[in-house]
């Protein structure tokens, strides 16, 4: 088992065919069977504490898996410590939306489009390029939360939102802007 820390409430579990064998477990027994799931998760966490220090009891858990290659799996674990989830909702109150775009000219035409509506609202963004598609994450304000969404489902395909996702596409797909990807996308000739 190959254990990553992504955050301070994110991990990435690595789970080989072995480790799969170990725990009698299947991706399909994962999708399927809370309990079983819910339990695996606990002891992997037993087996994590040495690079944790958060009580899965007292925390709310999600998780999202993926089957490997080879017949594993891949678990990223979001832990919400409570006390930390207030502090994050005063100080950052959005999540990380996550777009695909078919082309690079409909990511253009969203960004200049965005920067001409929401000239005073400076957003976090980046770029990403995966299979020739273009994977936009920025950061949505609330109070405009429904109209900038509804301008990215006009030139792209929202994927969803939240840290885990985010964590996925920096992992695996090739960076093209860090950050301020919107101005700088609206400015390429």
């Amino acid at each position: 088992m190959e254990i990553k820390i992504l955050n301070s409430q994110a991990i990435k579990l690595t789970l080989t065919t072995k480790d799969m064998k170990k725990y009698n477990l299947t991706h399909e027994i994962l999708k399927k069977n809370e309990n079983i799931t819910k339990n695996l998760i606990l002891k992997l966490l037993e087996n994590v504490k040495d690079y944790i220090t958060i009580d899965a009891m007292k925390n709310k858990l999600f998780l999202e898996s993926f089957k490997t290659k080879e017949k594993g799996c891949i678990l990223y674990l979001s832990i919400a410590n409570n006390e930390e989830e207030k502090t994050k909702k005063n100080e950052n109150p959005t999540n990380p939306t996550v777009t695909t775009f078919n082309n690079i000219k409909n990511v253009k035409n969203f960004c200049m489009n965005m920067l001409e509506i929401y000239k005073n609202i400076k957003l976090k963004s980046e770029l990403y390029e995966s299979n020739e598609k273009f994977i936009l994450i920025m950061q949505v304000p609330k109070e405009n939360e429904q109209k900038i969404l509804a301008l990215l489902k006009e030139f792209g395909d929202i994927n969803g939102k939240g840290e885990i996702k985010q964590s996925i596409i920096r992992e695996h797909c090739k960076e093209i802007f860090e950050d301020h990807a919107i101005e700088k996308i609206s400015k390429l000739q």
